[in-house]
């Protein structure tokens, strides 16, 4: 059996591959177009490509650190979040503010072997190793119990920025009244990242 496609069969699949083509191209246009600012009065108008707004993490040198800690010790780190609308009137970008802990050594007591746990109370379970956020459009302070926890990445905040933002982190051995033995001279350790949210 031989398959012979007629001239009208031609010119349909022609038809058909011609609007997949215009529908492709269109969208394309359409993603490009919305990235342009025109401006302009009247009859004439003058076109080009808009800016997008950019946003800069400035961490400073180190990590964030508490070493040989004791209770009521703290350690603080200051950091800015930079933001450029680039022109663009109204312009805002939602960032997510999150600890990587490299090394935690702070325990609850009954997380302790009997060996380490230095006269501290099994029943306590009060917050050992506390962080602080405060700054930038974070509404008022929020703190994070960090005790027992360790290699992982904790989202401490999200903020919607249009002007640079400065926030600040306070990583504190909390003095709780009690026995706090098993946990003197312990250190932490872990670095502070800024990624766009959705």
């Amino acid at each position: 059996m031989k398959f012979e496609m007629y001239k009208q069969e031609k010119n349909i699949i022609l038809g058909l591959l011609v609007c997949a083509l215009i529908t492709v191209f269109g969208y394309s246009l359409a993603y490009f177009v919305s990235g342009v600012k025109i401006t302009g009065s009247g009859g004439s108008a003058s076109g080009s490509t808009a800016k997008l707004p950019t946003v800069t993490y400035d961490a400073g040198d180190e990590g964030l650190t508490l070493s040989n800690a004791y209770p009521g010790k703290s350690e603080t780190k200051t950091f800015q979040v930079k933001f450029d609308s680039k022109d663009n009137v109204g312009a805002s970008e939602k960032i997510g503010i999150k600890l990587n802990i490299e090394s935690n050594e702070f325990k609850l007591c009954n997380a302790v072997d009997s060996a380490n746990k230095n006269g501290c109370d099994e029943s306590d379970t009060t917050s050992q190793l506390e962080l602080k956020i405060s700054g930038g459009g974070i509404d008022g302070e929020q703190i994070i119990d960090l005790t027992g926890k360790t290699g992982q990445s904790i989202s401490l905040a999200t903020d919607t920025i249009s002007a640079d933002a400065t926030y600040t982190v306070t990583v504190e051995f909390k003095e709780t009244d009690k026995n706090q033995g098993h946990n003197a001279g312990k250190n932490f350790s872990g670095s502070i990242t800024v990624e766009f949210v959705e």
